[in-house]
């Protein structure tokens, strides 16, 4: 068995920039964090500045297949400089099997939600849309037919917390099926 724990605090300063950023310089991912507008509608900042106070604890399970720990993670975040009270995000993780060898496979399911203001939407898990504001399922399998091959499928489903004039109502689906070869 085994266990770690971490706890970061992450100061950022002049993030306005990378409001401005993503409105203006045609970046993909749209900004759903709350941001402050000038006379023409045009971004000017964040609303929120961004004190990031991170706690991440994980722990692995052994169990009689060597091939196949049970590991979980949960990730807390609070953004002690948000504006207002959507500066809270989580995000938990539980993991059975490790694809490492041929003919293993491993099994993991993920549940975050992340509100409005608790992280720069900009920075985090980019299939992950939006990417605060949201509430997120995610399953994923992997298998190894072989050496250096593995087959993957994940299922990324996310619908907004709070109602956005910029963002589709409805659950979002995202599959995604990967062969990897490694060499």
């Amino acid at each position: 068995h085994a266990a770690q724990f971490s706890i970061t605090n992450y100061a950022f300063r002049a993030v306005d920039q990378i409001a401005v950023a993503v409105d203006t310089r045609g970046l993909r991912n749209p900004n759903v964090n709350a941001v402050t507008r000038n006379a023409a509608g045009r971004v000017t900042g964040f609303l929120s500045e961004f004190n990031l106070v991170n706690l991440i604890g994980q722990m692995t399970f052994a169990t009689a297949k060597a091939d196949y720990p049970v590991a979980g993670i949960v990730d807390y975040v609070k953004n002690t400089r948000a504006a207002a009270d959507d500066d809270t995000g989580i995000w938990v993780s539980v993991t059975a099997g490790r694809a490492a060898r041929p003919k293993t496979f491993s099994a993991t399911y993920t549940f975050a939600r992340i509100e409005r203001d608790s992280v720069i939407g900009t920075f985090n898990f980019s299939d992950m849309t939006p990417s605060s504001n949201v509430r997120m399922n995610v399953i994923g399998f992997s298998y190894v037919p072989r050496a250096h091959v593995n087959l993957d499928f994940t299922g990324i489903f996310t619908k907004p917390i709070l109602p956005d004039p910029g963002l589709p109502p409805e659950l979002l689906n995202r599959l995604i099926f990967d062969a990897r070869v490694s060499f």
